[in-house]
């Protein structure tokens, strides 16, 4: 068993949260390189119920509506560009989407990565379940085709089982070379 969500094209960021308390967000990248998106905190859950170092990773968007706003205004060619013109304008930012989909430092006991990060207050990206191959190729087709219509933009498939996980640029996000 397995599930299968979006892959969002974002900005990954990664939120510290120490003994339930937000401590910092930042983007990918070592400690030195990696940019400072405090800005971004009033999207995020100010505490998780959960002792110790736990870090939440995701992927900051701008969903399609916004991104014609960001493209008006800061000519912005890319939604994964506008992020990072949004976070540069804290009344643009807050309209910013943040969607988790890993957690380091806490294993959940009684639900899936996903179930525990929206227990705890975010969101993550649409996701389904699937069981066996002819599932796994039937949702990937599916996904494909309601692309169109999902509100943030994606850049192809993740296939999760357990900590193992794989991105997948298949059916609508095959890139040519392939």
């Amino acid at each position: 068993d397995l599930f299968v969500s979006y892959k969002h094209d974002g900005w990954n960021i990664q939120a510290s949260y120490y003994n339930g308390k937000l401590a910092t967000i930042r983007t990918r990248g070592r400690a030195a390189d990696a940019l400072d998106a405090d800005v971004l905190r009033p999207i995020f859950p100010e505490s998780i119920p959960v002792m110790g170092k736990v870090k939440v990773i995701g992927e900051c968007t701008c969903s399609k509506e916004l991104f014609v706003t960001m493209k008006q205004n800061f000519d912005n060619a890319l939604e994964r560009s506008a992020v990072r013109t949004a976070m540069a304008r804290p009344e643009y930012a807050r309209r910013l989407s943040f969607h988790a989909f890993d957690i380091q430092g806490y294993i959940p006991t009684d639900s899936t990565i996903f179930g525990t990060l929206v227990q705890w207050g975010f969101k993550v990206p649409q996701y389904k379940f699937v069981s066996s191959y002819e599932e796994l190729i039937k949702t990937i087709t599916e996904m494909g085709e309601q692309n169109k219509n999902y509100p943030y933009p994606t850049d192809g498939l993740v296939a999760r089982a357990g900590s193992y996980m794989r991105a997948m640029r298949v059916g609508e996000w095959e890139e040519p070379i392939y």
